[in-house]
């Protein structure tokens, strides 16, 4: 990190930029879906496979709302939609409905996907 005496050029348009509100960070912040009606709209901008320990393999996507990135993991469902990558860069909404009761007492999370065209 450039020390305040030192600062570049680059360091001053940064600066700048963020003072204006027009820098972001580029690390995600991780959204979880739990009440019914939770959303997040945005575009889409990557698909990650990822292995979980218990999960085995599932899709982590990446939305940008234009305030902030927000990184989220829906299940097969939505997997199904979004999985292949078909939707990067168009503008998505991901509504969360709600538990879906399954047999022998499993839950499934039920989702809505919407993608502007």
């Amino acid at each position: 990190m450039a020390k305040a005496q030192n600062l570049t050029e680059a360091d001053k348009l940064f600066d700048q930029a963020e003072e204006k509100g027009e820098a972001k960070t580029l690390i995600p912040t991780h959204r979880k879906f739990e009440e019914p009606g939770d959303r997040v709209t945005g575009y889409l901008r990557g698909v990650e496979t990822c292995t979980g320990e218990k999960d085995g393999t599932y899709k982590r996507y990446v939305l940008d709302t234009t305030e902030e990135l927000i990184s989220f993991v829906c299940g097969a469902q939505v997997d199904a939609i979004l999985g292949d990558g078909r939707a990067v860069d168009k503008l998505i909404r991901v509504t969360f409905l709600g538990k879906e009761s399954l047999k022998k007492g499993r839950t499934m999370n039920k989702f809505d996907v919407k993608i502007s065209r």
